[in-house]
């Protein structure tokens, strides 16, 4: 199961979100939120887990879902 953060119905194109997974085993529970490491480097991005959710300070941890190619989403 995937949450988004802010919760929304509907996620709007180019609106920023946290994701979250839910994770039924307590040694993982602080290991739910995706972020980008080497953010701020040369070397290639890469997805990990263990950001805090809702964070407005730390960019790592925002996503925002964008349409590829004119596919438009409802």
């Amino acid at each position: 199961m995937v949450y988004f953060k802010p919760k929304q119905e509907k996620i709007v194109v180019s609106s920023p979100v946290n994701i979250q997974f839910y994770l039924d085993y307590p040694l993982c529970s602080n290991l739910s939120v995706w972020k980008v490491d080497n953010l701020n480097s040369k070397l290639p991005h890469t997805i990990s887990t263990g950001a805090k959710l809702g964070n407005p300070n730390d960019v790592s941890s925002w996503f925002q879902i964008m349409p590829i190619g004119g596919v438009l989403y409802h």
